[in-house]
């Protein structure tokens, strides 16, 4: 079920999905998340959108990637398959994930997971 949650503090939707979806995942606070980002960006010479950013910060925080390029699932299915929060990057966005839910500023149920993130710890099969 798509759940309207914006985590950027102003309400606004700027280009900030990676933000906003890393905020919910870690539960740290939006500005903390977005200023640590802007610091690895800074000193990787990337800019804060980019998907590597997102990944490299991520991965730093003790999550790793899963690959889904031989699934072939939508948001909707993988979130109502897997319950534990997930991090999902589909083209050009990311979103986040949990028992069931995905929580976005926009309905992106249909688009197809390219990668989802979990805490390295999880020992789910997904």
């Amino acid at each position: 079920m798509f759940i309207e949650k914006n985590a950027n503090p102003w309400g606004v939707n700027e280009e900030d999905c990676m933000i906003r979806a890393i905020t919910l995942a870690t539960g740290k606070d939006y500005m903390d998340v977005h200023d640590d980002m802007l610091q690895l960006a800074y000193d990787k010479d990337w800019d804060i959108t980019e998907l590597r950013t997102g990944w490299t910060y991520l991965v730093n925080n003790g999550y790793e990637a899963l690959d889904f390029d031989e699934c072939k699932c939508t948001v909707k299915q993988y979130a109502t398959e897997m319950k534990e929060p997930r991090v999902v990057v589909v083209k050009g966005h990311m979103t986040f994930t949990e028992k069931g839910n995905i929580y976005d500023t926009w309905n992106c149920s249909k688009y197809r997971v390219k990668y989802a993130f979990r805490k390295s710890n999880s020992n789910n099969a997904y």
